[in-house]
């Protein structure tokens, strides 16, 4: 029974650090958005997150580590995934400028060369 009890305190530490972990995730993500106040609480949260951690390696069984890598290898990969997707759409807009841009100087050529041809008249 008191192993019972420890067993399912310590997966009840286990699923309140990955929540803790996805929400600090996502507060480091929206903290320059909120007062100052918000962010010294974010960051209470993540140095107590961060004890739980090592609590936890250092009193646990190796399956806990592994769900503890394995959540923080699934927020890295979200974070460069975000990453990639912001570069995306910064290339996105910088070619769709870049095409404007040469979209609007080749109708300003054609139109010159129609208003110098149009001026001609012939000598004869």
């Amino acid at each position: 029974m008191q192993e019972y009890l420890i067993k399912m305190l310590m997966d009840m530490t286990v699923l309140t650090m990955m929540m803790t972990i996805i929400t600090m995730n996502a507060d480091g993500l929206i903290v320059p958005l909120l007062n100052h106040s918000m962010a010294l609480v974010t960051r209470h949260v993540k140095t107590t997150t961060i004890i739980i951690i090592v609590i936890i390696i250092i009193s646990s069984s190796s399956s806990i580590v592994i769900i503890i890598i394995i959540i923080i290898i699934i927020i890295i990969i979200i974070i460069i995934i975000i990453i990639i997707i912001i570069i995306i759409i910064i290339i996105i807009i910088i070619i769709i400028i870049i095409i404007s841009i040469s979209i609007i100087i080749i109708s300003i050529i054609s139109h010159q060369q129609q208003s110098t041809q149009s001026m001609r008249v012939p000598i004869w």
